[in-house]
């Protein structure tokens, strides 16, 4: 290195201790920095590694997930769409992508990380400690598959398996018309006739009379009837995944996406369980099967370790916003809900920890409105008791839905 004539005088002159000195200033102090940096950090409850938890709050025992499908192609295209043929999406319509099944085996591996603990090491054992269902739709049941070749790859001696890459787990769908947990269409006429109400309030007349210059805006541009805050989230779904794509979206659509159609499309997600009421019917009995999950690992009925969810968006909203923790963001592709339980190290209360985790490489962790970050288990009952439904088929039998015509019109 070349100094100028002036700092090579200065640097020559420099005595054998005074070097010392300059050297412990320069490496040792911003190291120590650096250290006390990364305790710091560590101490970050919105992302806290696992190991500093199970020491403050025991280790986890049990693990409920749900998680939306990796990305897809949208289901529709509205009628003035420019890429509506069919031939602009590979694989269909409302297909999973190559892109959304390397997103979910990353995330099961991902998922195997965190929880190792409650994996066996012996293959044969893993249906004892794994649970796993999916909403009747192929792009929930391909992403369960690919997360699960995540979690579970083949190892020790694969020359037995002949190149299979990971060991098979059974996924379990439920039908449609029977699913009132994950994809919710499952017939509830008291739930409709709530949703009917609920539009027609005034909170809910007017949010669509102040944006009523932006419907009348979208439907002439792109030829679709906006019949409520669900068709914005539909709309907002396949632009979002029309760009993500690279394709040009047209010039009308710069003045309404992403805002404030985002805010509607978060908005849908949001009514759905606006009310006691409707978080008990929509996401109530996800709740309660998570508590009857917890409760029969703790009582010994149950050998599991882990049961998980694959669904969708509105899946995911429901159950957040069911336990009052939905954060108000749009559920991207491959988001995570976690729901551990945990036993704390003197095992007199369990207690339950909730994370999301959506696009970021650490979940954040999540707070029980009226309880502590680490959640006694008994509390959370307590607390969940207004919105878990004691029999979900007769609390859905409320007013005939053929009776409400007149609130629709």
């Amino acid at each position: 290195m070349v100094f100028p004539s002036a700092l090579k005088k200065t640097v020559s002159s420099i005595s054998r201790a005074q070097w010392v000195v300059i050297i412990f200033v320069v490496i040792a102090i911003p190291t120590v920095t650096i250290l006390v940096y990364g305790l710091t950090l560590s101490d970050d409850s919105s992302s806290t590694p696992t190991y500093s938890l199970a020491d403050k709050y025991g280790p986890v025992i049990y693990v409920n997930m749900m998680y939306r499908h990796g990305e897809r192609n949208p289901d529709d295209t509205p009628p003035k769409d420019s890429y509506g043929d069919v031939k602009y999406w590979p694989g269909g319509f409302g297909s999973l992508t190559a892109k959304g099944i390397l997103a979910h085996y990353h995330l099961g591996k991902w998922i195997a990380e965190r929880y190792r603990h409650l994996l066996p090491a012996d293959w044969t054992l893993n249906n004892n400690a794994i649970k796993v269902y999916s909403t009747d739709w192929k792009r929930t049941l391909m992403s369960a598959q690919a997360n699960l070749a995540g979690m579970f790859p083949i190892t020790g001696d694969a020359s037995m398996w002949e190149g299979l890459s990971s060991y098979p787990i059974p996924i379990h769908s439920i039908p449609a018309a029977d699913d009132g947990l994950l994809e919710l269409s499952k017939e509830c006429k008291k739930y409709k006739s709530l949703v009917l109400t609920s539009r027609a309030s005034e909170e809910y007349q007017k949010i669509m009379r102040e944006y009523q210059n932006v419907t009348d805006y979208v439907e002439q541009n792109s030829g679709e009837l906006i019949k409520g805050l669900q068709t914005y989230r539909i709309l907002y779904t396949t632009y979002f995944i029309e760009e993500s794509r690279g394709f040009a979206l047209p010039n009308w659509l710069g003045k309404v996406y992403p805002s404030p159609m985002r805010e509607l499309a978060v908005s849908s997600h949001i009514w759905p369980t606006r009310t006691t009421e409707m978080k008990r019917l929509r996401g109530g009995p996800f709740l309660k099967e998570v508590l009857r999950n917890f409760h029969g690992k703790l009582n010994g009925s149950d050998s599991l370790n882990m049961t998980v969810y694959s669904a969708h968006d509105t899946s995911l909203s429901a159950a957040m916003g069911a336990l009052g923790v939905f954060n108000d963001e749009f559920p991207p592709f491959a988001a995570l809900f976690l729901l551990e339980l945990r036993m704390t190290k003197n095992e007199t209360e369990p207690v339950v920890m909730l994370w999301y985790k959506n696009t970021t490489s650490d979940p954040f962790m999540l707070h029980l409105p009226g309880c502590t970050a680490a959640c006694p288990l008994s509390q959370m009952e307590l607390l969940l008791e207004p919105v878990i439904p004691d029999d979900w088929d007769k609390e859905c039998q409320g007013m005939s839905y053929e009776n409400l015509t007149v609130l629709a019109n």
